[in-house]
């Protein structure tokens, strides 16, 4: 094995690293803003088991 490409190889493992860290922390980044406490309403839809069944097998 050559001597630059060990170096090329690991030049882009840590270029694909630190590009993963970088994705991975702007993914968790918080939304800014007021960090009062919201409470949201959520609705449930639930679907009958027969029609849950009859839709499976469509």
């Amino acid at each position: 094995m050559n001597l630059s490409s060990t170096s090329l190889r690991s030049f882009i493992a840590v270029v694909a690293a630190v590009g993963l860290l970088g994705t991975g922390l702007a993914g968790c980044g918080g939304g800014g803003g007021d960090s009062q406490d919201v409470s949201r309403k959520m609705n449930m839809v639930t679907v009958n088991w027969i029609e849950g069944m009859a839709f499976t097998y469509v």
